[in-house]
């Protein structure tokens, strides 16, 4: 039996006889790609009939820079009988694929890490949650990094690029979990009387006034302006 591979995908390691009745006798390698497999049987109660596994081919595969098909053949299989008259059987091939030797392990315990603080984190506008949108904007950069940790053909390079996005994302996300309350001016956890104080202090101050680096925290709706709108904003804030 003759067989054919890609030696620029896999290399032959060794071959076995699977029937105790059938002996590989020898295993000739004729040139790179290309080998020459001979086997008898003892006698007719092992004779080969019939379709059924015989022998055990193993390869290796060998580095490459990226997903490579491949495909292993019977090129040619004589077989004969106990008179001697040979006969040559249907050739056959299977397909291989040869993957990158690509490195995941730092992505996968990234993606387990990024969806664990995902699921642990909450919305909303109290100390230690976080802005609403945010985990949306995470398990995105989570899906797409799973996306290549789960492609056969990834390069190492494609792989490093989507731990350098994916830590991005995540540090991004940890920062944004909220350190006070809105409204809280004062910084005593809590949105009280003193906190309408700190507004009506800087009321009628807008983004032009020289000290608006120190009133601006009392613009509560952002608006460039603090006046009665901010003031209502907090008393609301200290009635709800």
């Amino acid at each position: 039996m003759t067989l054919t591979y890609d030696a620029n995908l896999v290399e032959f390691v060794s071959a076995k006889s699977l029937d105790e009745g059938v002996h590989l006798l020898n295993i000739g390698k004729e040139t790179a790609g290309k080998l020459r497999l001979i086997a008898a049987s003892e006698g007719a109660e092992h004779s080969i009939t019939g379709d059924r596994e015989l022998f055990e081919l193993t390869f290796k595969a060998k580095p490459v820079s990226q997903g490579t098909e491949g495909k292993i053949a019977v090129e040619e299989a004589v077989l004969a009988d106990s008179n001697g008259m040979e006969s040559k059987t249907t050739v056959t091939s299977m397909s291989i694929y040869v993957n990158v030797n690509t490195d995941k392990t730092a992505l996968n315990n990234l993606i387990r890490e990024a969806q664990n603080v995902h699921d642990g984190a909450t919305e909303g506008t109290q100390i230690g949650q976080y802005p609403v949108g945010s985990k949306q904007i995470l398990l995105s950069a989570i899906q797409k990094a799973s996306s290549v940790a789960n492609k056969n053909q990834a390069t190492q390079a494609q792989v490093d690029g989507a731990v350098a996005a994916l830590q991005q994302a995540l540090n991004t996300f940890k920062a944004s979990v909220n350190t006070t309350i809105p409204g809280d001016l004062n910084g005593d956890g809590k949105i009280t009387i003193g906190d309408l104080a700190i507004v009506a202090v800087h009321y009628g101050k807008t983004s032009a006034s020289p000290d608006w680096e120190l009133a601006k925290k009392a613009d509560i709706n952002g608006d460039g302006v603090i006046d009665v709108k901010d003031l209502a904003a907090i008393a609301t804030k200290i009635i709800g």
